[in-house]
Parts: structure tokens; sequence; C-alpha cells
């Protein structure tokens, strides 16, 4: 790679580790080009250049929050096995991110306003492949016999989702105890599930 292109990466990256924590703080429309020229030192010219637009910015930090997101919780836990083992070790790194008050999954779980459709999009794309990982698991439960064959995979990960997202919501409201409650809850969720009788 030419020095030119590392510098240009470099500066890139710059741009959006301070992106993430503005938008973190005040949701995406506070990370303004504006707001990144003045937490930069660069010039609004400078940090439009390396984006085009605003649009383009919210999509490029959606995409480096989905990738830290993926790191700190899908990599850091492929070493857990399958199935409840799994779920439990997702839904752990979830909310050791939730407790730290992570830029990355602040900026994932917060959304977006309705009419900004390239980091909405973006955000859906991120949040169907979360449920979907969440899908891969509880069926894999399912099949290994952690939980009962006629399991609806679908609803179990819906709920570790809605419980995740909730305790995430509640503890950006201030409340302290929300990370343990919703651990709790889903220990609860799973051991219902796993006693459940075929309908």
């Amino acid at each position: 790679m030419s020095a030119p292109r590392a510098a240009s990466l470099a500066t890139r990256e710059l741009i959006l580790n301070h992106a993430l924590r503005l938008a973190a703080a005040g949701g995406l429309p506070a990370a303004s080009i504006g707001a990144l020229a003045s937490a930069t030192g660069m010039a609004k010219s400078g940090v439009f250049l390396h984006f085009g637009s605003k649009p383009a910015l919210d999509e490029a930090l959606v995409q480096t929050a989905s990738a830290r997101f993926e790191r700190a919780v899908v990599t850091a836990t492929a070493a857990a096995p399958g199935g409840v083992a799994r779920l439990v070790a997702l839904s752990e790194a979830w909310l050791e991110l939730t407790a730290a008050r992570d830029a990355a999954l602040d900026v994932l779980a917060a959304g977006c306003p309705p009419l900004r459709v390239a980091p909405r999009d973006a955000l859906g794309t991120w949040h169907r492949g979360w449920r979907a990982l969440l899908l891969e698991h509880a069926a894999g439960a399912a099949a290994a016999g952690e939980l009962p064959a006629a399991t609806r995979a679908d609803v179990i990960a819906f709920e570790i989702d809605a419980l995740l997202r909730g305790a995430w919501h509640d503890t950006a409201d201030g409340d302290a105890s929300a990370v343990a409650r919703a651990r709790y809850a889903i220990e609860h969720a799973l051991r219902r599930w796993a006693a459940a009788e075929a309908p």
C-alpha cells in the first residue's frame, strides 16, 4: 500500500472513531460533517472528501460499528459450544458491551431517524444478521436435544433479542440493574423453553 493511501485510510479511521463517539452520545445526526471537522481539527471539506455526503458517512459509521460488534461479540464467543451455551455466551457478550456503554453497540441499538435511508438499511442488515445468528443456535439447541424438538427457535431468538435490546435501552436511561435483570430473564427463558412440553 502506498504511503498516501495508508495516510488516507488512517485519516478516515480517525474520523470514524470520532463519529462513533458523537453518534453514541447524540445519535447519527450528532456526527455531522461540521462536528467532525471540529473534533478532528480538519476543514469541513477535508472530512467531506473522505465520504462525499452525510448519508455515505452514516453508512460507513454503521458498517464500522457492525465490524466492531462482530469482533467483540460474535468472534469473541466463537470458541463456545453451539446451542444453549452459545446463546448464553452471545447474550453475555452483548450485556458486557451494554454495561460498558460501548459506542459501537450504542450506535447499532439506537437506530436512526426514519428518513435516513442508507443507515437504516445498513442497520437493518446488521440486525437481521444478529437475529439469524441467535436463530441458528436456538435451532441447534433443539437439534441437539438441549431443547424440545418442537421448540420455536424463531421465538427464542426473538425473545432473547428483545431482552437484550431492552437491557440496552434501560441502561441508556440510567437503570443500573438492567443488565443483571436481563441476564436473569434470559436464563429463566431458556430454562422455561427446556422444560416446555411439545404442543
